[in-house]
């Protein structure tokens, strides 16, 4: 009786414990909420956006570059 007790003990112990948040649509510790993945995706569209409006600015190389050309 005394090793299920000991065994009981450790158990709740190591369990994790939420001080708040019990009910509907409560979010757990480190968990994101409906409208803030809503905002990151919404967010990150517009940087994948971004970032292709800036390669498409980025002129084509029409030549190749010599450093040394001038000096031989």
């Amino acid at each position: 009786m005394r090793t299920f007790t000991i065994a009981a003990i450790i158990a709740a112990l190591t369990m994790p414990a939420y001080a708040q948040g019990v009910g509907k649509g409560a979010a757990k510790p480190g968990g994101k909420t409906e409208q803030e993945i809503a905002e990151e995706k919404k967010q990150q569209k517009l940087d994948e956006k971004a970032h292709k409006d800036s390669l498409s600015r980025i002129p084509d190389r029409d030549q190749k570059t010599d450093p040394w050309g001038k000096i031989r």
